[in-house]
């Protein structure tokens, strides 16, 4: 059954406010060890734990560049197979 443009939308911006959700709680993570790197007992390596955290934005950030070229407006054609 397809959806409608309502439901289409829905999803779609369901999915944007995730990533960039996403985004934001890796961004604060990374700020944190930043901020605190002395006192960090979990993290012993804080460059590693940063790099990861931002390896994370990357992805979500390549989700949401997918979403605003593909999914968003006239995207370019999409041939579905």
């Amino acid at each position: 059954m397809p959806s409608t443009d309502s439901q289409r939308t829905a999803f779609i911006t369901a999915c944007k406010l995730y990533n960039e959700g996403q985004i934001a709680y890796h961004l604060a993570n990374v700020e944190n060890l930043i901020r605190n790197a002395a006192g960090v007992a979990e993290h012993p390596d804080i460059m590693e734990s940063i790099n990861a955290s931002l390896d994370k934005c990357a992805t979500y950030e390549e989700r949401i560049h997918i979403i605003d070229s593909y999914l968003l407006d006239e995207g370019p054609e999409l041939e579905l197979v």
